[in-house]
């Protein structure tokens, strides 16, 4: 991963529901993360978790929440549905 243009940004949800208060100081992160077939094809969700735990963990402040916490397969699916409600994950 390699995000780009992160100065002074902050994670929400939409125009208006703030995930974290603390805006980001720096304006790049980049990362790698490894995937083997077997972490994918036996458990989708826990690879999504593994790839997207580095970038929401950029935006914890002590005190706020989680993202090891909150970022949970229940929460992703009230997202998508919210979006649209054909949207969901894949079954396990």
């Amino acid at each position: 991963m390699d995000w780009r243009g992160l100065s002074d940004r902050f994670h929400c949800w939409g125009d208006d529901t703030a995930v974290s208060p603390a805006k980001l100081r720096d304006d790049r992160f980049a990362t790698s993360v490894s995937l083997d077939w077997s972490e994918l094809r036996d458990d989708y969700f826990q690879a999504l978790r593994k790839i997207s735990l580095p970038l929401f963990n950029l935006f914890t402040i002590a005190g706020w929440l989680d993202p090891e916490t909150w970022f949970t397969r229940d929460m992703v699916e009230r997202k998508l549905g919210a979006m649209d409600e054909r949207m969901r994950l894949f079954e396990q």
